[in-house]
């Protein structure tokens, strides 16, 4: 798995691309936790247009993100979601919890 990390605007954006596993999580939990120290940053941006697979170590990284950005009142974004990985959203019910564009 590769993340890089940029900024938009007032937003931090991480683009993932490979697989989201046990294995990979931790490196995407430490840049999410480095994007959130910049006090500046309101949204955190996922694109995800590359991302192959997500298990569910990869669902638990994001809820907790989700968590730690609503306690600063600031917005979690997925982007450019593929049909698989919406799909493990969906059945999840994290489609119902998270916002998309």
């Amino acid at each position: 798995m590769t993340i890089k990390r940029t900024m938009e605007n007032d937003s931090s954006l991480l683009t993932v691309s490979g697989e989201l596993t046990s294995l990979t999580v931790e490196k995407l939990g430490s840049e999410m936790k480095a994007a959130l120290e910049d006090v500046n940053v309101n949204k955190l941006i996922f694109d995800l247009k590359n991302l192959e697979y997500m298990s569910s170590a990869g669902l638990r990284v994001i809820l907790e993100t989700k968590k730690m950005i609503d306690d600063r009142k600031g917005s979690l974004v997925i982007r450019n979601v593929t049909d698989e990985i919406m799909y493990i959203f969906e059945i999840t019910g994290f489609s119902d919890i998270l916002n998309f564009e």
